[in-house]
Parts: structure tokens; C-alpha cells; sequence
């Protein structure tokens, strides 16, 4: 939703707000002090040196870039090209409010005050409205994200302390992973982002997934030897934000839904980087499908919509799409030259066919029906028709006994996050 130029400067309200709370003026300046004639400053109690806004969070310095963005107009145009905004003529029954900016009069703007009633103090940090909970909080009120109810992070009542705040996931709602105001290094105003210009999503994660009372320790598994490359400086840039988002309905796959961000090469070449959301989609994964939300690549070379995590009546799992993002046609950009296990990394949707004369079952049945195979197969559960997971080779070491299909136990976490074994 980042409409606004970084060039551009603040409107309306917000200038106000931000007289003091950038820190470059004391916070008690004024044209006019009280029972003078002239300008000064009113002596204020907690303030910084030299009368300025106190280091913390009411602080927000003059680099806003990874602040909630201000000052831009918030229309039906903002709306489709973001794809996941309510409409705007909807807020003045709400309690966010859009406010003037350059066109006097005219109340279309996204302001501080949009957000914050600096003359109540109902809300916490004079906010309109609460920024937690499951229904009807501060984000849901403009945000409406698709597959956001009944997600995973909307619904879980593990506990968990973010931010000082100790509650249940669902409570601390989308605050529990984004800050409407952070650091400059962070992105997606993210609670814990890009330290040294790196990508480093994994530590918003890593809030709940570092230990197993909350969510699943995905952060050991990615201290194994190896893994999925996410905290490797030189191999975290960014992933392309059009590709897993899904378009408004009847718009072209291609469509371009950010403004000013170019649109998705159809085989999703980039350059070399890996981060949780390449492969989960935060606001849509459920327990059922951790995949779901994501967008893939077919064997057929297409964009698939949705990614299936299991087997269903819909087919089997296409879970090999999410894979094929770096492991298909974009290889030799999505890749190192030369993998940590030291092989040379190829083209796994042209090796996947089913036309091969050999190929494992991952994205068809396999080739081979002979009643040998049958009965080697059926003691693990399987059969010549049965298609697996890319998932089912390469996985958490823990699983290394486990025979056909692996199933996720609870405490263990299954996906190929980490392992001790090469090549996971």
C-alpha cells in the first residue's frame, strides 16, 4: 500500500503530528507562548534534550520509510491496484476516519489522524480504534486480507509475549507480526525485519517459532546443517511480493498490483534468496494446508492459483509447485551456480515429467504399473497409482524412520526446513 513517494512530503493533519513527533523541534514550541506577544517554547516535563520528543516509540525521526504511509489519497484507484482494501467510501461508518490533505475540504486522505484521536484517550496511544483482536480491529478495518478468518495466526489461542504484551495469537492479531511504526531497516513494517539491507523475515517468525509450546520450532531446524539458506546474508534479497498475492477477481494473472512494481515474470525469475514467504503465505496457512495462499509453478510450465498441501477429493497435492518456483525453469537466477551440498542445481519440472521414461511420482503417476512394483510398494501404504510429495524425501531428519508417506507428528515439524542429513 506504499502509494505515497518517498520524495513526497507530508499533508494536513499529519503535519502537525509530526512538528513534534520527528524529534527535529521541541515539543513545546509555539508561534505564541501564553500571556506574551511572541514566539517560544512552554517548558515540558519528559522531554529529551533540548525539549525534543523522547527516545521510544512516540519518536518517529524523519525517516519514515518504514512507517504506515500518510498523505496519500485512499480511493477506489488505491483500492484494485492493491487488491486487499475495503472500499473507501465504507470507513465513514467506522471509526477510522480519511481526512483532508493538498484539496482543502476534501476528506480522502490518509493522515496520522486516520488512525489516531489525539483528543481521546480511550484506545492506547490515542488510537480510534483497538489494533487487537479477532473481529473488527484497527488493520481489518482498511485491510481486508484475503483467507485472513479462521488462518492459522487469526484463530490459534497459543500464548505467546510480543512487544511486551503477553496474549493469545489471535489476540495480538496482526500486531503480533507488523508495527505500524519500526525501523528503518525493517520491511512490511515488520516487527523484526532487514538488518544491514538482508531480508531477514524468519525473525517476525521466529517470535512463535522458536520454541515448541507456541508453534513448531522451525527455528532449530534451520540451525542444521542443511537447510534453506534463510538467515544467509548473501543469499536473502527479496521475493517478488506480485507473485504470491492474488489478483482481484477477473484480472489477468499478470495484472499489476502494486504501483510502481513491475509485473511477475511468469516463471518467477529473480534474484537468488529464500525466506519463509516464499513458501507460506502468512495470512492464509492453516494447519490443514501450510501452503495455502501460495502460488506455484506446474509441471506444464503454468502459474497455479493455489498450491493444495494434501491429498483431496479436489487431486493430489501440488505442493512440488511451491518447489519449482526456484527448482523449475528459473533455476540458474532463483539458484547458486553450485549447491551447499556441491552439486550443480538443474531444471527439476523438465526432470518431473511424465513423459520421462523414468520420473518419480510427484506431479502424475508413475510410468511403471507392474505387480512387482505394487507389491513393493503396498507394506508402505502405497501403490503403482499413488503420487507423492517432494516433501516425502526431503524433510526434518526427524522423519528419517518414518516409511511411505511422512505425516506430521505434533511436536515434530515436518517440511523441508533443515536436517542433519545432506541435501534434506
Amino acid at each position: 500500500m506504499r502509494v505515497l513517494s518517498r520524495a513526497a512530503l507530508p499533508t494536513g493533519a499529519s503535519k502537525l503530528c509530526l512538528s513534534c513527533h520527528d524529534g527535529s523541534i521541541a515539543t513545546g514550541a509555539v508561534l505564541v507562548v501564553p500571556g506574551t506577544s511572541a514566539a517560544g517554547t512552554i517548558p515540558m516535563l519528559g522531554t529529551g534534550a533540548g525539549g525534543v520528543m523522547p527516545a521510544g516509540t512516540s519518536l518517529t525521526g524523519t525517516n519514515l520509510t518504514s512507517d504506515h504511509p500518510v498523505s496519500f489519497v485512499y480511493d477506489q484507484t488505491v483500492r484494485i491496484n492493491d487488491g486487499e482494501l475495503v472500499d473507501p467510501s465504507t470507513l465513514s461508518a467506522s471509526s477510522v476516519k480519511l481526512m483532508e490533505g493538498v484539496t482543502a475540504g476534501v476528506k480522502n486522505t490518509m493522515q496520522c489522524s486516520t488512525c489516531h484521536d489525539p483528543h481521546t484517550d480511550v484506545m492506547p496511544k490515542f488510537l480510534r480504534v483497538s489494533p487487537r483482536g479477532r473481529a473488527g480491529n484497527l488493520c481489518i478495518t482498511c485491510h481486508t486480507k484475503t483467507g485472513w478468518s479462521l488462518s492459522t495466526h487469526e484463530a490459534s489461542t497459543a500464548v505467546v509475549s510480543i512487544g511486551g504484551t503477553s496474549a493469545a495469537v489471535n489476540t495480538h492479531s496482526c500486531m503480533g507480526c507488523h508495527a505500524p511504526h519500526g525501523d528503518p531497516g525493517t520491511q512490511r513494517l515488520l516487527r523484526a525485519g532487514a538488518t544491514a539491507g538482508a531480508s531477514t523475515i524468519e525473525n517476525t517468525c521466529y517470535q512463535c517459532h522458536k520454541t515448541a509450546s507456541v508453534g513448531q520450532n522451525i527455528q532449530a531446524e534451520f540451525a542444521k546443517t542443511s537447510k534453506h539458506p534463510v538467515a544467509l546474508a548473501t543469499y536473502a534479497g527479496r521475493h517478488n511480493p506480485v507473485f504470491i498475492t492474488q489478483p482481484p477477481a477477473g484480472l489477468p494473472e499478470n495484472v499489476l498490483l502494486r504501483p510502481g512494481v513491475p509485473a511477475p515474470d511468469p516463471r518467477f525469475t529473480d534474484q537468488q534468496h529464500v525466506e519463509c514467504v516464499d513458501c507460506h503465505n502468512p495470512h492464509r496457512a492453516t494447519k490443514a494446508n501450510k501452503l495455502e495462499g501460495m502460488r506455484g509453478i506446474s509441471l506444464a510450465g503454468v502459474i497455479l492459483s493455489n498450491v493444495l498441501n494434501d491429498s483431496s477429493a479436489a487431486g493430489p497435492s501440488t505442493q512440488y509447485a511451491v518447489c519449482l518456483r526456484c527448482h523449475g525453469d528459473s533455476f540458474a537466477t532463483a539458484l547458486p551456480a553450485t549447491l551447499a551440498s556441491g552439486l550443480t542445481p538443474k531444471n527439476k519440472r523438465t526432470e518431473f515429467q511424465s513423459t520421462n521414461s523414468s520420473q518419480h511420482a510427484v506431479g502424475s503417476v508413475g510410468r511403471n504399473n507392474s505387480n512387482n512394483l505394487n507389491a513393493q510398494l503396498t507394506p508402505y501404504g502405497l501403490s503403482v497409482n499413488s503420487v507423492i510429495k517432494c516433501s516425502d524425501c526431503h524433510n526434518n531428519n526427524a522423519y528419517s524412520t518414518t516409511t511411505g508417506r511422512v505425516v506430521p507428528v505434533v511436536g515434530t515439524p515436518s517440511g523441508p526446513h533443515g536436517s542433519t542429513n545432506t541435501r534434506m
